[in-house]
């Protein structure tokens, strides 16, 4: 009995001895606390110098309460002594519940004498509350205004110098324009075919063989076709025999056919005119019949008319064209029509930058590409340039303009050079369109041509599409004209 209680007592001694190198506290900053809110934690320890102090193993806070431990310091060595070091070490935490809870033991493992060691800190109980909900309501607080900057008033000063050079441009251009007369409204006469049709229907209905004007009807008949023949194909018919104006159709690969039923008529009106013969009835409504069916047959078609209206801008240039020759005639175009090409224009833009990202998109990150913004900003500027500058120049008109049947054109109503093309989009877009559009209000200003800015610096005018009604027709040998509608 005695040796049990020897060795119980030598075994405390040791455990006592033992215990006696490491000791130490867990403090906190307060005994209460709201629930997410953050507090710190001390861990205080005496340890002998001999003693080695190991990482802590903090799960078993957040695995065993509603603590969370969310950072820790280093060890700080606060004061030596002979054989003892105090040593302090700050924990953040923060609590996740209400109500009484705890926080559990901690503890410090060590090493001393080659054994290892674990030292426990006594739990800690805790009041967590809900925080207080302040249902007072506060008065409303006056509206921070911040300090006026130059970045505040950019718009205003570039509107007023927009303004500014709008205004300094159409006086510079005023000046220097030269007075141009207002475009004539001209009013077309009838083609070569519709006027030798109209004269005869007017001579069918004067019955002029049926009251026995036999040698009037067949004079004014023969007059018709001739006046025709002068002003459809430039040949001086009035002057001419039959034989002769058969011979310079002949010359022309004219067709054989209308060439025999044409000089039947011209040459039986001449015995009616010359030999006082007496054709049967039935001869007078054959020559009407024939008249108009050769004027018919010959009449221009839609593309011959088409290309002598092409024609028409070297013969006003003055250029020496054989044959028929033609003058510009052309009609302004107006607000409305303007202002909804340029509606579909925007639309027909707007479309081609949705195509070209989407590929640009696709063509990028095949190749791995990541190019600037600035790269791709400057392929849609080119891209919306160049869809003015050379639809206008190849066919005057943009999509929007084919649309509503208009087309750009010199003041002379020709076409434009591509570079004129170019001049025009690029002050159209830089002057007239990023300037607030100020630019189109000169339309308003300017009652003989409708010029806006760009069409005044590029010397251009807008014109309805139309051609059928592109040229004046004029025989160079005869001095009758007559318009091509």
């Amino acid at each position: 009995m005695r040796k049990f209680l020897a060795l119980a007592a030598l075994f405390f001694l040791a455990k006592v001895a033992v215990l006696a190198q490491v000791s130490g506290k867990a403090v906190v900053d307060s005994a209460s606390m709201y629930v997410g809110d953050q507090m710190r934690m001390r861990l205080e320890l005496s340890v002998s110098k001999t003693v080695e102090i190991k990482p802590l193993d903090l799960s078993v806070v957040s695995a065993d309460s509603v603590f969370e431990i969310l950072s820790e310091s280093k060890w700080d060595t606060l004061s030596t002594s002979v054989d003892k070091l105090r040593l302090q070490k700050n924990l953040l935490f923060i609590a996740w519940d209400s109500g009484y809870q705890s926080i559990p033991s901690i503890p410090i493992a060590y090493k001393y004498g080659g054994k290892n060691d674990t030292f426990y800190t006594r739990k800690i109980t805790m009041k967590i509350d809900f925080p207080q909900v302040d249902t007072t309501l506060a008065d409303i607080k006056p509206i921070l205004r911040e300090p006026l900057k130059i970045q505040d008033f950019i718009w205003y000063i570039l509107g007023a110098v927009a303004l500014v050079i709008i205004v300094l441009l159409v006086i510079f251009l005023n000046k220097r324009k030269v007075a141009l007369p207002p475009p004539s409204v001209q009013v077309a006469p009838l083609l070569p075919h519709e006027l030798a049709l109209q004269q005869l229907d007017s001579l069918a209905q004067q019955r002029l063989w049926q009251k026995g004007e036999v040698k009037g009807y067949h004079s004014a008949l023969t007059h018709i076709v001739r006046e025709y023949l002068e002003k459809r194909y430039g040949i001086q018919a009035l002057e001419q025999t039959t034989d002769e104006i058969l011979a310079q159709l002949r010359q022309r690969d004219f067709d054989l056919s209308l060439s025999k039923k044409l000089g039947e008529v011209l040459q039986t009106a001449d015995l009616v005119k010359f030999a006082k013969a007496e054709p049967t009835a039935e001869f007078h409504e054959k020559a009407m019949r024939v008249a108009r069916e050769f004027i018919l047959e010959t009449k221009p078609t839609e593309r011959q008319l088409m290309e002598m209206a092409a024609s028409a801008s070297h013969v006003a240039a003055g250029d020496n064209v054989q044959g028929p020759g033609f003058q510009p005639s052309f009609e302004l175009a107006g607000f409305w029509s303007r202002f909804f090409a340029r509606l579909i224009d925007i639309l027909v833009i707007v479309v081609l930058i949705l195509v070209t990202a989407v590929g640009l998109g696709f063509l990028f990150s095949s190749l791995g590409m990541n190019p600037s913004k600035i790269w791709i900003y400057l392929i849609y500027a080119l891209e919306i340039l160049a869809y003015s500058a050379i639809f206008e120049y190849r066919g005057g008109a943009t999509l929007g303009k084919k649309i509503c049947g208009i087309k750009v054109a010199d003041t002379e109503g020709h076409p434009i050079s591509f570079q004129t093309s170019c001049i025009r989009t690029a002050c159209k877009y830089i002057l007239s369109e990023l300037l607030f559009s100020l630019g189109y209000l000169l339309f308003f200003f300017d009652k003989n041509y409708r010029q806006t800015l760009h069409d005044r610096l590029a010397g251009t005018i807008v014109i309805k599409r139309r051609p059928h009604q592109l040229a004046v027709f004029q025989n160079p040998n005869s001095t009758q004209s007559g318009n091509v509608q």
